[in-house]
């Protein structure tokens, strides 16, 4: 688990770090929950200065984060806090979302001793897990990258959701982001009956090559901000 103690002196610097990793989506999963480790508590809060009140919630609301995400960031941060074991999963070709639900499995909770059990549960998880995919993957050069593509439309369709629940964003641009939202979920929807062996990959959406747009993730980012977008 990462240590803070040298750079992070109060709750601005926190939360200041907090919004960072905030933005950088599954990559830094585990470090937001390091941090969120470090400066609260599941229950009471752990205050770096200043009251009783650093609390999850309180750190989610003042990062722009929801708690939930937060809440299973900081657990799984717990439960597995070795580098080394986090590193092994990835490895594996397990990601964070599946190790989380794997944690939940489980049974642990936090603020408790991961026993012997709970932890073989686990990795018995990551390890069936490893095998499906590399069957499900086996004899197809193209459905990695498939996958991949896959996990980056889910991930900014989360990021189009979260922002269009904000209460000030004006109606057109929550419109405008339902629409996104709505051609989002028909993009995964096409990317799951491709790996599901139900279709073919076929141009569109800006041809055979399309990524998610790096532009728009920026654009949503300035919107959670309250900045102005051009369109």
């Amino acid at each position: 688990m990462r240590e803070f103690s040298q750079f992070i002196h109060n709750w601005e610097d926190a939360t200041e770090l907090g919004r960072a990793f905030r933005q950088g989506g599954d990559e830094v999963r585990y470090d937001l929950g390091d941090l969120a480790f470090f400066v609260t508590d599941p229950k009471n809060g752990r205050p770096l200065a200043g009251g009783e009140d650093k609390t999850i919630a309180k750190f989610a609301d003042d990062i722009g984060e929801l708690r939930p995400v937060v809440s299973q960031a900081r657990a799984m941060s717990e439960f597995l806090p070795n580098e080394r074991d986090r590193s092994r999963c990835y490895e594996m070709g397990v990601g964070w979302h599946f190790q989380n639900k794997a944690r939940i499995a489980t049974g642990w909770k936090p603020g408790e001793e991961v026993n012997a059990k709970q932890h073989n549960l686990f990795w018995r998880k990551m390890v069936d897990q490893a095998d499906a995919g590399s069957a499900y993957f086996k004899g197809d050069d193209t459905s990695p990258d498939i996958a991949h593509t896959l996990a980056d439309v889910r991930r900014l369709q989360s990021k189009v959701g979260e922002v269009a629940r904000r209460d000030y964003l004006p109606g057109d641009t929550y419109t405008g982001l339902a629409s996104a939202h709505d051609a989002l979920t028909l993009a995964i929807n096409g990317l799951e009956a491709v790996l599901g062996g139900k279709s073919s990959p076929t141009p569109g959406l800006g041809g055979e090559n399309w990524q998610p747009s790096v532009s728009l993730e920026d654009d949503l980012a300035m919107f959670a901000e309250g900045e102005r977008v051009s369109a």
